[in-house]
């Protein structure tokens, strides 16, 4: 929806997501148990492109690429090698191994935001059973889209990917409720607003966080959409 800029449906979209039973995403985890464990650890190295060998020969490589590492992170000091040395060596280990998070922090370092955006896409699936640290993952990487990459349009994307996530996230509310008042777009802005309202009564909010999350959204209603008969709905909603 965002690649056709029709960001009042993705919202709605978004908020019918939270009629789905919570459940649902355990059930799916859950189908993971009726796939070969040998089938499961294939698929990330073949999705790299990596070329699978047999157990046996595995274990030398994971023994050689340390070294190599360190030595192009020491005595050699060659950034290149480092990377291309730590990039074959998180290959060969699970998502968010050790190799993997030295790799993000040398490309960090070395504002290789590209390469560093996608490490983090192509691990982010592995966190489904970590949402509070998915979420995470996909702000910075919407911080890295925006700020490093220029692409709007991409960190709006995973602004409403965090949402879908945890829809109770300030941060993430916050900055996608400021994509659209960046675009002037108020009527997205209130849409937002009142799926950040639904949400809040779903959990029993407190009185005062419904009544602040109701003027704000009557006030957009009134003065920026000039939507009078929104406006007094809201209010009376009260």
């Amino acid at each position: 929806r965002l690649a056709t800029r029709d960001d009042s449906t993705a919202i709605t979209y978004l908020r019918r997501a939270l009629l789905v039973e919570r459940g649902l995403l355990g059930r799916i985890i859950g189908d993971r148990a009726a796939v070969p464990e040998h089938a499961i650890e294939l698929v990330p190295a073949r999705a790299r492109g990596q070329r699978v060998g047999e157990r046996a020969g595995v274990a030398p490589r994971v023994r050689i690429h340390p070294e190599r590492a360190a030595l192009y992170e020491g005595p050699l000091a060659n950034r290149a090698a480092l990377t291309e040395a730590l990039t074959e060596l998180a290959a060969l280990e699970p998502p968010y191994g050790p190799a993997s998070e030295r790799l993000r922090e040398v490309l960090r370092a070395d504002q290789h935001w590209t390469e560093l955006a996608a490490r983090m896409a192509d691990e982010l699936e592995a966190l489904g059973e970590d949402p509070q640290r998915q979420v995470a993952e996909l702000l910075e990487l919407a911080t890295i889209a925006r700020e490093h990459l220029g692409d709007k349009d991409r960190a709006a994307e995973l602004l409403h990917r965090a949402l879908s996530v945890d829809p109770h996230n300030e941060e993430a509310l916050a900055r996608y409720a400021d994509h659209f008042r960046e675009r002037r777009d108020w009527r997205g802005v209130a849409d937002l607003y009142e799926f950040a309202l639904d949400n809040a009564r779903e959990d029993g909010a407190p009185t005062s966080e419904l009544v602040r999350r109701l003027e704000e959204i009557a006030q957009i209603a009134e003065i920026r959409l000039g939507d009078v008969a929104r406006a007094i709905e809201t209010w009376r909603s009260r």
